[in-house]
């Protein structure tokens, strides 16, 4: 956690009160989705160094966060008419976006809705490219047994974060004492659990999800770049690699010694990868 993050600012996006933070006052655009029961504070290691020749917006997607949650389908096409919206709300012509897990899938889905209004993608340990996933994901998408092991506690963090870091010395009591606050917030476990069972179930990634992924990727056509961590315990490392062959015109790049969150976990080299991509 940073010690002096962004203010926090508000926006009507539709019906739903979102949070979001805007840093950076020349350069192209950036947008950053972060992935799924995630929040901007994702991107904390990254704002300062992005936005020194970007105009940098972090957005939490409607159900995470500080920004509204109301009963929604949390489908990726919805999470995507929310972003599109955003964008356009604050006048951000063309962008490059940069998603992070389920936000990889939601960046797809808003190029495909709106392809003008996106210049560059960065899908980052990416949703949707295999059918494997961590049991942690495929367990809570059974109904009724999710929902007891959604109920917050630290120890349930602790053990999240294991499997999301690599270095495991960054599970800091700050960060599990945050997590806990934001997970505690009403409305968030229902829409954690909307949008992981909108798109797997305990076998893994939905087979229709799959296939659909795998057709829209075919139509893109801008220039892509893809980040992973090697020792990735959410989404298996090999995803990438598949990622990166059905891609037209995209770059891969493998971080070792790193797990699910390389904006965090491997910032300085992220950072890099990411502006040298925007040179």
């Amino acid at each position: 956690m940073s010690e002096q993050p962004p203010k926090d600012l508000y926006i009507k996006v539709g019906d739903i009160k979102a949070h979001y933070w805007q840093i950076g006052s020349e350069g192209s655009p950036i947008v950053l989705l972060h992935g799924l029961g995630g929040c901007i504070e994702n991107w904390e290691f990254n704002l300062a160094e992005l936005s020194k020749k970007h105009r940098v917006y972090a957005l939490d997607f409607v159900g995470c966060g500080l920004s509204e949650k109301p009963s929604a389908p949390y489908s990726i096409p919805y999470l995507a008419s929310f972003v599109q919206e955003f964008m356009s709300l604050k006048n951000i012509k063309s962008s490059c976006l940069i998603g992070h897990s389920i936000g990889a899938g939601v960046a797809i889905e808003t190029y495909l809705m709106n392809p003008a209004s996106i210049d560059k993608l960065i899908l980052v340990s990416g949703f949707g490219f295999g059918k494997k996933l961590a049991l942690h994901f495929r367990t809570l998408a059974i109904p009724f047994l999710g929902e007891q092991l959604m109920k917050p506690s630290r120890s349930g963090l602790i053990q999240f974060f294991e499997m999301l870091f690599h270095d495991h010395t960054l599970i800091t009591d700050e960060l599990i004492d945050f997590s806990f606050e934001r997970s505690s917030l009403p409305g968030s476990s229902e829409a954690y659990l909307a949008t992981l069972r909108a798109h797997a179930n305990f076998l893994g990634l939905k087979t229709d999800y799959a296939k659909k992924m795998k057709d829209n990727v075919q139509r893109i056509t801008v220039p892509t770049t893809i980040i992973w961590g090697k020792e990735d315990k959410a989404i298996p490392v090999e995803q990438a690699y598949i990622a990166s062959k059905l891609f037209t015109n995209s770059n891969l790049h493998i971080i070792d010694q790193c797990g699910h969150v390389p904006q965090v976990e491997c910032a300085e080299e992220f950072n890099q990868i990411v502006l040298k991509f925007l040179a």
